[in-house]
């Protein structure tokens, strides 16, 4: 597939339906949350990520003790920052083992149902999918039900990363330039020369 040429954003935008907001249905959503004591547990492979949240537990250790502490909470999400990007992939699949490990046992202790995220940076850089493949053999393994699917999920409006029809996009003033033609593809580590994800 031929690289796609930068677009103003405003032109982009106009393909798209309006945003739909349904406040009836989010309420719904929160009292389910609280009435199951579901868990959203987000693992960041980079300390900027914590930028994103606010009174929410952040973690950087990830031993049983740690992980029930912040469960006990009963808030809806934890966010643990693993820094994992700066590690090889092998050490990365390890933290990744060693999480989800403990992630299980620290969850059935305090009776709390989880939902997982693996957040990785806006920009398609990260150890994926060993990562993520690490990570979910490990909660499977240590109890949790079979994943049917990983949702892939390139999107992060506040830093300006949108996707439409499997094209990465990185919003640069007025323009939104193909992800692969920003300087992000250029890293050493994670680099790439498409922005078509699929290539």
């Amino acid at each position: 597939m031929p690289e796609p040429q930068p677009v103003s954003f405003e032109q982009f935008i106009r393909n798209f339906p309006q945003p739909w907001f349904d406040t009836k249905l989010r309420k719904q959503i929160k009292r389910h949350v609280k009435e199951t004591r579901r868990c959203i547990v987000a693992l960041d492979d980079d300390p900027t990520g914590t930028q994103t949240v606010h009174d929410i537990w952040v973690v950087t250790q990830w031993d049983g003790v740690s992980l029930r502490k912040a469960l006990a909470d009963d808030e809806p999400a934890v966010y643990i920052l693993t820094n994992s990007r700066s590690f090889s992939l092998s050490e990365a699949q390890e933290i990744n083992r060693e999480i989800g490990s403990n992630l299980v046992q620290a969850a059935r202790l305090e009776g709390r149902p989880l939902t997982i995220v693996s957040r990785s940076d806006s920009t398609l850089r990260g150890h994926y999918p060993g990562e993520v493949d690490a990570l979910k053999e490990s909660l499977v393994e240590a109890g949790m039900e079979p994943f049917d699917g990983v949702c892939i999920i390139p999107f992060f409006p506040e830093g300006g990363r949108f996707t439409a029809d499997n094209i990465h996009w990185v919003l640069d003033g007025e323009l939104l330039i193909p992800a692969a033609q920003t300087p992000y593809a250029q890293d050493h580590v994670f680099g790439y020369q498409h922005s078509h994800l699929p290539s």
